[in-house]
């Protein structure tokens, strides 16, 4: 039997995990159950539309997503639960990969379930109240299935907090996020001074009587697209295997420490 890694373990590991969250994962249920039954009933006497329902859904899917992730590695950080968190007979490995995959894939599948049927008992309640049905709720559909990757993407940052912050997990991966968007908005900018600097009149108003055609604008434009083939392919390639990677050294890092 691996010391790292076996798919019996694995399995209890995470069988475990769910079974110790029943009781707040019912609650949860619950509670995004009936208010998503209670909103698609509000929406009944308004103009109902399929973007409001998937407007809804994202919120429930990235804001709930990031708290779940957020509170992944909580044992850990924990003067009280540490010692279940050390003394469980899993390797590392086994444990980190039960946590990431119930927040992020076990997440997605529970608030996509949840959330349909929240939609369906709305509308049932509108067909008895007035005999008609709205706008049902695809969870197949193209732009429901466009969500998850940026969900799966943005959400590596908190499960990287949760592995790195003792206290506060998400309010502090939301201000390391905040600074972050601060420093990058400030090298775009900087980008764009430079890469656009003969086109500004003085200080920052920009002149827009150039020619797309000028042969410098040319070149420039093909900068611009180099630099947003490189930002796409890290975030949607480089960005989630980086967290979860930096996620796992610093989970495996906090073990040897705290058995020490």
């Amino acid at each position: 039997m691996s010391n790292y890694f076996e798919a019996k373990r694995f399995m209890l590991v995470l069988k475990r995990d769910e079974l110790m969250r029943w009781r707040s994962l019912t609650v949860t249920a619950l509670t995004i159950l009936g208010v998503t039954a209670l909103l698609t009933l509000f929406q009944s006497v308004t103009e109902q539309s399929v973007e409001a329902q998937v407007g809804l859904y994202g919120a429930f899917l990235f804001l709930g997503g990031y708290l779940v992730a957020s509170a992944a590695f909580k044992a850990m950080h924990s003067r009280e639960a540490v010692h279940d968190w050390l003394m469980l007979p899993a390797s590392t490995e086994e444990k980190f990969l039960s946590r990431l995959l119930s927040t992020t894939l076990g997440y997605w599948i529970f608030i996509t379930l949840i959330f349909t049927l929240g939609v369906l008992l709305g509308q049932l309640f509108q067909f008895i109240l007035a005999g008609r049905t709205g706008v049902f709720f695809n969870p197949l559909s193209r732009r429901v299935l466009l969500l998850f990757p940026h969900y799966l993407i943005s959400q590596s940052v908190f499960v990287a907090g949760a592995a790195f912050f003792r206290k506060h997990q998400f309010l502090k991966s939301i201000l390391f996020l905040s600074i972050l968007g601060m420093v990058v908005g400030f090298f775009t900018l900087l980008m764009v001074r430079l890469l656009f600097g003969e086109f500004f009149a003085s200080g920052i108003n920009f002149e827009f009587d150039f020619s797309l055609a000028d042969p410098s604008f040319r070149a420039t434009r093909r900068v611009g697209e180099v630099l947003l083939s490189v930002i796409k392919i890290v975030y949607f390639y480089l960005l989630a295997p980086f967290c979860w990677i930096t996620a796992y050294f610093r989970v495996r890092e906090a073990e040897v420490r705290y058995a020490v």
